[in-house]
Parts: structure tokens; C-alpha cells; sequence
């Protein structure tokens, strides 16, 4: 095969993603699972578990097969020693569009808006009424 015409198909794809879903850095759904009172009792705690699947488009299985690490500064910080992250896990996590219909704020910054969402309860975290929030 001819080198630069891998190239060449990639960057197709890549511009076909982005125009067919608005954006393709992040295309990310979401899910929360929250212990049952009965789970509380037996752990002596209760466990929220908050969780989205990024991939969804070939390109982005290729992406996510390369295994680079990079600094996650957004997430981490920007000082002392910092821990690496997988770079597609990071770009999820933190791209936004501000065209795009789904995308408008990062994961991260929605799971910061919602912080609400969760209030200390005897030391534990406890998931609060969603009602209000949109997601």
C-alpha cells in the first residue's frame, strides 16, 4: 500500500466523523449506578459508581488501541509529579465544541456542575434527588 494513501483515508475518516456527529473527540453517553439501602448496610457504606463509553466510531477503536500515556494537567493539576493517563480516556474527558448539539461542555466539567448531585452523609457520599438536573 502506498504510504501516504493510509494518510490520506484517515484524515477522510476523521472529517467524515466530525461532520456526520458534530464532533469527534467526545462522543460519550453516561451512566450511574447507586448501591441499595441493603448494600449500604452490608459494606457499611454506599457506592456510587459514574461511568460513560466513549467509542463509538471506527476511528476512535484505532485511537483507543494506541496506548499512549500522557500528563493529565485538567484532572490532576499542574504541579509536583503527574500521573499518567491514557490519552483517549484523557480527550474524552475533557474536549468540548461549543457547535456541537451534545457536546458543549466536557465530561468533566458536566461531573463537576453536578456535584449537587451527591452530599455527605456520616462520612459517605449518598446520591440526592436527579430531578433537577438534565442530563
Amino acid at each position: 500500500m502506498v504510504p501516504h494513501l493510509c494518510h490520506f483515508l484517515i484524515l477522510s475518516l476523521q472529517n467524515h466523523c466530525q461532520g456526520k456527529h458534530g464532533v469527534k473527540e467526545s462522543n460519550f453517553i453516561g451512566y450511574i449506578a447507586v448501591a441499595t439501602d441493603e448494600d449500604k448496610v452490608s459494606r457499611g457504606r454506599r457506592d456510587i459508581v459514574i461511568a460513560w463509553r466513549g467509542t463509538i466510531q471506527t476511528l476512535e477503536w484505532v485511537n483507543d488501541l494506541q496506548f499512549l500515556l500522557i500528563p493529565g494537567p485538567e484532572v490532576f493539576g499542574k504541579g509536583g509529579l503527574l500521573p499518567l493517563v491514557h490519552h483517549g480516556f484523557y480527550n474524552t474527558y475533557t474536549s468540548e465544541s461549543a457547535p456541537s448539539k451534545f457536546n458543549q461542555a466536557s465530561a468533566r466539567d458536566q461531573v463537576e456542575k453536578h456535584n449537587g448531585m451527591v452530599k455527605q452523609e456520616d462520612g459517605k457520599w449518598i446520591l440526592m434527588d436527579c430531578e433537577e438536573y438534565e442530563f
